[in-house]
């Protein structure tokens, strides 16, 4: 079954992986799906997935695992130390975001989203750098106002953040997106520190922050 699923990798069968998946207990499930098509590439079935936006395998390989399972399954890297969110995100391929995504436990989302590539870059930033205004927003819906705080303030190796990288429609979400998490993260509080910190960011970015609030 392991060659199977490197085989898998270059001819794709949703249906057969299914009936395959099914005949095996929960621990070997996740040993089958963490094989990778080479050593040298380091891609997981779930990796060749995201790459060829294959929403519908995505969903009956995370499907076919428990929660704990899943995630392990989705934090697997690369060679380029990108996980199969990175992949998708950076593809613009937002059904194969949104099925990784509503695969999870909200509790469990923001975990993936804060693993970085080798340019330490996650995957909110991927999708900002190619302007995928569609992938950006899924990966934002996901989250709650606390999570997209922290995941918004995050800098890559040269100390970038996602909204500094885009720019048109998708800069535009990811400030709207901003001010509304920095309205529902001070919600009762007389200053929260990740509201702080984005502030900055806006100072550092030269944003007018203003015309962002609805005021």
């Amino acid at each position: 079954m392991r060659e199977y699923v490197r085989r898998w990798c270059y001819h794709p069968d949703t249906e057969k992986l299914r009936e395959l998946l099914s005949k095996v207990t929960d621990e070997q499930k996740l040993n089958i799906l963490q094989q990778t098509k080479s050593r040298r590439s380091c891609m997981t079935a779930l990796h060749v997935a995201a790459y060829r936006d294959d929403a519908k395998m995505i969903n009956t390989i995370l499907s076919s695992l428990q929660c704990s399972d899943r995630l392990k399954l989705l934090m697997m890297e690369n060679y380029e130390k990108r996980i199969p969110l990175h992949i998708a995100a950076q593809r613009g391929h937002t059904e194969s975001v949104k099925a990784i995504l509503s695969s999870l436990q909200s509790s469990d989302r923001l975990k993936p989203l804060m693993m970085k590539n080798r340019i330490k870059r996650t995957p909110l930033h991927t999708a900002a750098s190619e302007d995928h205004t569609k992938s950006v927003k899924a990966i934002l819906d996901s989250l709650t106002a606390d999570q997209q705080m922290q995941l918004l303030i995050e800098e890559d190796l040269v100390g970038e953040t996602a909204v500094e990288m885009a720019s048109g429609e998708t800069a535009d979400v990811l400030i709207r997106y901003s001010m509304n998490a920095i309205r529902e993260t001070r919600k009762g509080k007389i200053c929260h520190p990740l509201t702080c910190a984005y502030v900055h960011l806006c100072w550092k970015c030269d944003i007018d922050i203003s015309k962002y609030m609805g005021y």
